[in-house]
Order: C-alpha cells, then structure tokens, then sequence
C-alpha cells in the first residue's frame, strides 16, 4: 500500500502555536485601548480568530490545488487586478500614518500589498521556473518583462500608497527571487541588480551617519519619513515628539527582564501607546513575558524557517520549489527584520506587523496563503522522494 503524502506537519503545528499565542498577546495589549470594556477586547480576539478562521482555509485550500497550472493570461490578469487595488485607496483617502494602502470595507480592512508579496512569490516563479524558452533572446524578454512588472508594482507602494515598509519587503522579495535562476540569459540583468543592492547598501549606510542625521534635522520638515529617521537616531531627543513611541517601546522592552511582568500585566500599553496590538506589540510581549517570551516567538520562527530551508536543499526540489520556498521564508523573515529593528531604534519604524502575532486580517491571511503554497510545493518533494 502506497504511503500517503502530506505535507509539514511541525510547520503546521508551529504556525497553530503562534497564531494561538499572537492571539492571545493581542487580547493583552489592546486593554490599553479599551478603557476597561471587555467588549472591545472581545470584538478584537473574535474579528482576530475570524481572519485566523479564513487564513487556515486558504492554507489549506492552497496546498491542495495548483497554483502554477494555468495559463500565463491568469498570473497577468492578477497582476492588473491588484495594480488597481494598490491605486484605489489613495483616491478613496484612506489614509494612516502617512500611507494608504488600505481599503476599508465595514469593521475590515483589506490591504492589498500584502497580498502583493505573497503575488510576487508565484508570478516570479511562474515566469522564470516553469516556462521553457525557445531561445535566448525569448528567455531575455522574459526575465525583463518580469523584472520592470515587479518594478513598477513596488514603486506604486512606495510612492503612490507611500508605503515603505510594505515596499521595502516586496522589493527584497522580488529582488532575491531574480537572483536564484540560474540562466546564462539572465547572468546580465542579475549582475546589474548586484551593482544595485551594493547602491543600496551604501545609501542605507550614509543615511545612518550623524552628518544624515544632522542635514535631516536642519531641513525642519514635518515629512512622515524624515522624522522616522530622526526618531530612531535619536529619540530621547525628541521625547516630547516624534521619539514618545519609541522611547515607550524601548523602556517597556527593558522591564520585562528575563520572565516579564506576568501575562496582561502591562503598564506601558496603557501610556497612550499607539498599535499595542499591531506594529508595537513585541514590546508588550516582552515586558509581560521577558526575554524568554521573545526566544520563543524566534524559536517558532527559527523552525519554520528551517523546515523550509531543509526542503528548499532537498536534492529532489525543483526549481520551482526552491524558489517558493525562500520567498516564503524572505517574506518571514523580512518581516520579523523590520519590525524587530524597527521597534528597537536600530532602524526606522516602518509599520511592519509581526507575522501571526501581530493583528490585522491581510498580513494573518496572506502569510498562511503563501504557507499553504509552500506546502503543496513540500508535498510534491515528498512525492519524488517515494518514488525512489
């Protein structure tokens, strides 16, 4: 009797956990927002545990089907579609903190870049993976045309929707996913987009010098992101302003000691802390659990990481799979990069949330989606594998 195939279970198990006790984090941090009304802290775990509800779905359903078995017309009628989902909020001025990049839709928001990243994980790999060129010249065209689509797609969340942190995670994303195939007619383009990270590299450098810093402060702008770097630079010096936030989230980190304070006994979310529940609810977490409840939301992540990494090197994975599967775990790890520096002054803040911990319905839905890919591209190795 032939065994059957299934997916990771631990990844599975792994991605419960956390969804169970990011859930149960955000019950505790959104106290500070609810004046004492039960009601509020219920309405947020039951919309919570209702996008959790939907994004296990689509895990699932996204393990079973067959994400990369249609034409090319599908993956570019998607991308027009979400083109125009990434441009509609500006014009319905549904702004937050400076981007707009949601669209509301009752007590729900949907925001689309989100989605985005989990796109540019299969439309990458649709294009430069499965689809056999006649030539080079064809193979060219096509590795361009998918390199300027992608382009053109993190330049309207980043300058249209004003979304950095968003942008900043579809662009790695997209950027490390053109470098894996490996194709002489490729080797060209790939070289410039070295020469570009290096650009990067070097600009992220210089605007991290004290002399940056001091140029910024003497242009006395009220721009969103000017005065992110200026916080996280320095924020005690602006700890009647722009570095309050930060400064809470930095001293609510430092209390929580090795153990924390005890679970939702927190003082600083009640501190008008903004997104105790969203961008800033690591510091809560730590303070209420310590040290040891950060390890652990790193050792859940650590695991899914590896396990993904373990197949993505399986002499049995396809290119395909190996592409899928690190864009799965840039799109993990990027966000747990952005938002941990963020929240800790290394870098600027971006408003990127903490995957499964973190509230909201896009970020929660669209990570299991991009899990439920990744699985079925596991189950497929696992089907090589038996047949041996």
């Amino acid at each position: 009797m032939r065994k059957k195939i299934t997916s990771d279970r631990l990844i599975n198990i792994v991605v419960l956990i956390l969804s169970a006790f990011g859930t149960l984090m955000i019950a505790s941090a959104v106290m500070g927002q609810s004046d004492g009304d039960t009601g509020v802290i219920l309405q947020t775990m039951a919309r919570q545990a209702i996008f959790l509800g939907g994004g296990f779905f689509c895990l699932y359903l996204f393990s079973k089907i067959k994400v990369f078995g249609h034409r090319r017309q599908f993956y570019l009628f998607i991308y027009v579609a979400l083109i125009i989902a990434l441009i509609i909020p500006r014009f319905l001025g549904m702004g937050s903190y400076g981007a707009y990049g949601w669209i509301r839709l009752g007590f729900i928001s949907i925001q689309p870049s989100e989605f985005a990243k989990v796109f540019a994980i299969v439309y990458t790999t649709y294009f430069l993976a499965d689809t056999k060129y006649r030539d080079e010249k064809e193979a060219k065209s096509a590795y361009l045309f998918v390199m300027s689509t992608l382009l053109l797609m993190a330049l309207i969340i980043v300058g249209w929707q004003k979304d950095t942190g968003s942008g900043l995670i579809f662009s790695g994303i997209s950027f490390f996913l053109l470098m894996i195939p490996y194709n002489k007619a490729y080797r060209k383009y790939q070289h410039y987009l070295k020469i570009v990270l290096f650009l990067i590299i070097v600009a992220a450098i210089v605007v991290m010098l004290p002399q940056t810093t001091s140029f910024l402060e003497s242009l006395n702008s009220d721009n969103y992101i000017i005065s992110r770097f200026l916080s996280s630079a320095d924020p005690f010096k602006y700890q009647y302003g722009i570095g309050y936030h930060l400064i809470l989230s930095l001293v609510a980190s430092a209390t929580g000691g090795l153990f924390g304070s005890g679970y939702a006994s927190s003082i600083y979310k009640y501190m008008n802390f903004p997104n105790t529940d969203n961008d800033f609810i690591l510091p809560i977490i730590i303070e209420e659990l310590g040290i040891f409840g950060f390890l652990f939301i790193v050792a859940c992540y650590g695991i899914i990481a590896y396990r993904l990494l373990k197949y993505a090197f399986n002499k049995k994975a396809a290119l395909r799979s190996k592409m899928v599967l690190s864009g799965v775990i840039l799109y993990l790890l990027l966000h747990f990069i952005f938002n941990v520096g963020g929240v800790s002054g290394i870098i600027p803040l971006t408003g990127v949330p903490l995957l499964l911990i973190s509230s909201g319905g896009s970020s929660t839905v669209a990570f299991l989606c991009a899990i439920g890919i990744a699985q079925k591209e596991i189950k497929l190795i696992k089907y090589k594998e038996s047949q041996n």
